[in-house]
This record gives C-alpha cells, sequence and structure tokens, in this order.
C-alpha cells in the first residue's frame, strides 16, 4: 500500500479544507468591507463635491461683501481722518485766538489795577494827611484845654 503523502505541518486533509473554507470567507468579508469603502468613497466625494458646488457661490458672494464693506470703512476712516484735522485746524485757530485774548485782556486788567493802585494810594496818603493834621489839631486843643 502506498501512503499518501503527509500534509504539511502534520495537518489533515480536513484541518484544511476546513481553513481552505475561512480563508474563502475572510476573502469575501474582505471584498464586501472593501467594496463597501469605494462606495463609501464614492458617496463622501460626491458629497463632497455637491458642497464645494453650493458653498462657492456663497463663498464668493460673502468674500465681495467682506470687500465692498472693507472698501466703504476705509472710504469712512479716510473721511473721518480729514474732519479730524479739520476740527483740530479749529481748535489750533481757537487756541492761538484765546490766547491772544488772554493776553489783551491781562495787559487791560494790569493797566486797570495799576490804575485803581494809583489812585487808592493817592487816596490813601490824602487821608493819611488828614488823619496827621486831625491828631496835631487834637494835640493843640487838648494843649490848649490843659492851660486853661
Amino acid at each position: 500500500m502506498k501512503q499518501k503523502p503527509s500534509p504539511p505541518n502534520g495537518k489533515s486533509a480536513e484541518e484544511i479544507r476546513y481553513q481552505n473554507i475561512i480563508l474563502e470567507d475572510m476573502r469575501s468579508q474582505i471584498q464586501t468591507i472593501a467594496e463597501g469603502q469605494i462606495s463609501l468613497r464614492i458617496e463622501l466625494n460626491t458629497k463632497i463635491d455637491h458642497l464645494d458646488q453650493r458653498l462657492t457661490p456663497e463663498i464668493k458672494f460673502t468674500q465681495q461683501v467682506l470687500k465692498t464693506i472693507n472698501d466703504n470703512l476705509t472710504g469712512e476712516i479716510q473721511n473721518l481722518r480729514v474732519d479730524v484735522q479739520r476740527v483740530d485746524n479749529s481748535l489750533n485757530r481757537v487756541e492761538t485766538k484765546l490766547s491772544a485774548d488772554i493776553q489783551r485782556v491781562e495787559k487791560k486788567l494790569t493797566a486797570e489795577i495799576q490804575r485803581v493802585e494809583l489812585t487808592l494810594s493817592k487816596k490813601i496818603d490824602r487821608q493819611g494827611e488828614k488823619v496827621e493834621r486831625h491828631d496835631q489839631e487834637i494835640i493843640t486843643l487838648k494843649a490848649a484845654a490843659a492851660a486853661l
């Protein structure tokens, strides 16, 4: 009797057949997974393309709106700078005029104060002279009254 060659690794034909069935089942499942992945990838790419097609015009519109707003704001900022410069110039003119007015008023007040001081000084001097004459008269009257 001729001996059948022994299977590798000492496995029986039944075990090898069972392993082949399992491997075939695994291949089938892997193939199903691969097909599912391909299908999913196609579906995702389609959704991404649709989303891109839908969002691209909106993004372009938003960019245009932002550019318009930026241009408007840039113009408004420039107008504000001009207004601020005009107000600054006006304030400088007012400050210069007020400074001149203040100096003129100070000169007038200084002159008026000096005039009033001179007038009061003269009046005080006259009053002082009167007081001295009255003091002399009182002394004279006291001396005359004492001599009596």
